[in-house]
């Protein structure tokens, strides 16, 4: 394990990239954000200590961190970068606090373990292969302030069989549920807006 000294505020991209016997971390309160690459490939981190006082994760800070399973993100969390948690097979739940306005695209790209997510209820954006390949993924819900919905979002999430639609989404784009053949997609208001891509509940069979 590894306990960053108190008083470090700043910490390199990739500093801990591909430290693959990391089992577990505890990181300072004086730094205020994770950079991006921070634990990249460490396989074997479970566990990971964030005070409460983060406010932005970088891209791709622990993606591929196959033996990660839980991991509690701050109150004061305002921004997850993208990929940041991509290929975190062993991940299993997601609580994302409501100060978080932003999530890159494929943030839980490959989260094969990932069962249930809660989102943000200040999120606006569902970027695009948000949950891409995320096939133990059985529950969801859409904050009621989420206006957009961007391009196979949800691709490959095979165990979801239900997604509702709050009536704040105004834009859908191509194909959000893709390779999710089971599920049923319920609207909040009575028809699709005009605005929504053409495919948009289409996926590759059809």
């Amino acid at each position: 394990s590894i306990d960053v000294p108190e008083g470090v505020e700043e910490l390199g991209y990739g500093t801990f990239q591909g430290c693959s016997s990391i089992k577990s971390i505890v990181v300072p309160e004086a730094l205020l954000t994770i950079p991006s690459y921070l634990f990249m490939d460490c396989t074997s981190l479970e566990s990971v200590q964030l005070p409460e006082i983060y406010m932005a994760i970088g891209y791709a800070a622990f993606y591929n961190c196959a033996s990660l399973k839980e991991i509690t993100l701050p109150e004061t969390l305002q921004t997850i970068g993208s990929n940041v948690f991509a290929g975190c097979s062993s991940l299993k739940r997601v609580v994302i606090p409501n100060s978080v306005t932003s999530i890159g695209e494929g943030s839980f790209k490959g989260c094969s373990s990932l069962e249930s997510v809660t989102l943000s209820s200040s999120l606006e954006i569902i970027d695009r292969f948000m949950f891409e390949g995320c096939r133990s993924l059985v529950d969801i819900r859409i904050p009621s302030n989420v206006k957009e919905i961007e391009t196979r979002a949800f691709k490959g999430c095979t165990s979801l069989t239900v997604l509702f639609l709050p009536e704040s989404v105004v834009e859908v784009w191509h194909k959000i549920c893709d390779g999710c053949p089971s599920i049923t997609i319920y609207l909040e208001k009575e028809d699709q807006l005009v605005t929504w891509e053409k495919y948009w509940n289409y996926y590759d069979d059809q």
